[in-house]
C-alpha cells in the first residue's frame, strides 16, 4: 500500500488551494475540482492547475479565472490577480522546487 504522502500530487494540492482563494474571492461561484473522468457539478466552475507546458511561463498555470471573469462579468486578468492574492506566498518563492513545495503543502493540510 503507497502511503498518503505518495498519492498527493503537486498539482491536484494547487488545484484544491486555488480553489479556496476562488470561493473565498468569489463566494457566489461554484467551483469543483473535476472528478478522474473530468467532470465537474453541473454549473461548476472547473478548477484544473496543470504544469505548464513552456517553463517559460512559469511552473503551472490554471485557466479557471477565465471561466470565472465569464460568470461575473470581469476581466480575467482582474479574477486572477485578486484571486492569487488569497493564496499562500511561498507559492511565489523562486526557490520552492517541486518537493519543497509537496513537502510544504502536505504539512500544511496534515
Amino acid at each position: 500500500m503507497r502511503s498518503f504522502r505518495s498519492q498527493i500530487s503537486v498539482t491536484n494540492l494547487l488545484s484544491s488551494y486555488y480553489q479556496r482563494a476562488i470561493n473565498r474571492t468569489f463566494p457566489a461561484v461554484q467551483t469543483a475540482i473535476p472528478t478522474s473522468s473530468g467532470v465537474a457539478p453541473n454549473g461548476a466552475v472547473r478548477v484544473v492547475v496543470t504544469q505548464c507546458p513552456k517553463t517559460v511561463y512559469g511552473d503551472y498555470q490554471c485557466a479557471t479565472a477565465m471561466t470565472v471573469a465569464k460568470k461575473i462579468e470581469q476581466q480575467p486578468a482582474q479574477v486572477a490577480k485578486v484571486s492569487l492574492l488569497k493564496l499562500p506566498k511561498i507559492f511565489f518563492s523562486k526557490t520552492c522546487n517541486k518537493s519543497k513545495l509537496l513537502k510544504i503543502l502536505t504539512r500544511m493540510i496534515l
